[in-house]
């Protein structure tokens, strides 16, 4: 703990030591940002329950459709994630020997969140997401899930997309690593960089002759010299070098209803739910966030406490490394039971080419319950790549 609490402190102390950027002082620009990409993977499982214990082999292949459109006083995102699973489970020590199961899961979400007045004051949000789960197993038994859920909510805050501007700094300290940091100019930088990102695959971004331009602009108005031929090729290579990551910072929270509805069942669950996301920009390589929620069903009389923080480092503009440690707790009023499950991973995400990257995960988790019934432990670990279409 000791431990922990040193790294901590020293993780914080950064923000003065290297970030000299008011990272709440910037604004996304408006526009439309997609991404589309599809992602094979395999994974291997390992699962101790009843002192049995369980080993998976899953092969997976998703895909991942991207639309967020952001203005001053309203952001709409859509996402589709189809998913494809072959499992193959042995369960030798259970005297069931192995299983291979195969299912379709679909997803598509719709979120608008609409600011009453001010870009980071009172909103309202509205969200529908839909699942659609199609699973054939090894008995012959089709086991099909088709699930809705609808919330509305009323909060404060904002998160504000900073990904460009970590990427500004980075080819700045390439370019010209002496320099001091100019605010204004860098913000300007990132405003074109995501300029260019909306709409462009991304390894047309900088292979256009005007998103280029327009980019070696806004470096040479922050005063990066581009006087020679190396340093306009350096320029250039610091600007197609650099992979966009998915990054905010700011404050939101927000409380609301929302219903489940699971159509095959005719089932409807009504739940109240608050929600706390903190996201930390410390400097181009640190990033720390932290979400947490609370909902209670008040069909089931369940309680529900999720948190999860996770600390992003970035030594590169193409590499990203994340510790993720998630709590959740979960009470059932007409029984008194209770179960705790902790989650902790490590991930590890690199960029190839600007439409290629690679990725490895590694995750174990505890669940802990009050019950007769065995405390669970599982461990995973998953390897595969994603290949950018847009």
């Amino acid at each position: 703990m000791k431990k922990l609490c040193q790294f901590l402190f020293l993780l914080f102390s950064m923000t003065s030591i290297n970030a000299q950027v008011d990272w709440k002082a910037y604004n996304e620009p408006d526009g439309t940002f997609e991404r589309l990409f599809v992602s094979p993977s395999i994974s291997f499982d390992s699962q101790n329950s009843f002192n049995n214990i369980k080993s998976e082999f899953n092969f997976e292949t998703d895909g991942f459709y991207n639309h967020r459109k952001v203005s001053e006083l309203s952001i709409q995102e859509i996402r589709f994630s189809p998913e494809v699973n072959i499992q193959y489970l042995d369960q030798e020590e259970l005297g069931l020997g192995t299983q291979t199961n195969y299912s379709l899961l679909s997803r598509i979400d719709y979120n608008l969140t609409k600011y009453l007045k001010e870009r980071r004051g009172l909103f309202v949000g509205a969200s529908v997401n839909s699942f659609v789960l199609l699973r054939n197993e090894i008995d012959g038994i089709n086991r099909n899930s088709d699930f809705q859920e609808l919330s509305l909510s009323l909060g404060k805050g904002r998160l504000e997309n900073v990904s460009t501007v970590y990427q500004a700094i980075r080819i700045q300290n390439q370019t010209q690593a002496d320099a001091g940091y100019q605010q204004d100019r860098l913000f300007s930088l990132a405003d074109v960089l995501r300029t260019n990102d909306y709409n462009n695959k991304l390894d047309s971004r900088y292979r256009s002759i005007e998103n280029t331009t327009n980019a070696l602009n806004e470096l040479e108005a922050i005063g990066i010299p581009l006087s020679t031929h190396y340093e306009i090729v350096n320029a250039i290579d610091a600007l197609r070098f650099e992979r966009p990551s998915l990054i905010y910072n700011g404050l939101l929270y927000q409380a609301g209803v929302r219903s489940n509805i699971e159509i095959e069942n005719e089932d409807v669950d009504f739940l109240a739910f608050g929600e706390f996301r903190y996201h930390k920009a410390i400097n181009q390589k640190w990033h720390w966030s932290n979400n947490f929620e609370a909902s209670y069903n008040l069909t089931e009389d369940i309680y529900n406490i999720n948190n999860a923080i996770a600390v992003s480092y970035f030594p590169t503009g193409r590499t990203l490394i994340q510790f993720k440690n998630a709590i959740g707790h979960r009470s059932f009023e007409f029984t008194d039971a209770t179960i705790t499950s902790i989650n902790n991973s490590l991930s590890i995400r690199y960029f190839v080419s600007p439409e290629l990257s690679i990725f490895g995960n590694i995750n174990s988790n505890l669940n802990y319950n009050n019950s007769n019934i065995s405390d669970t432990k599982s461990f995973n670990s998953n390897i595969g790549f994603r290949y950018f279409f847009i």
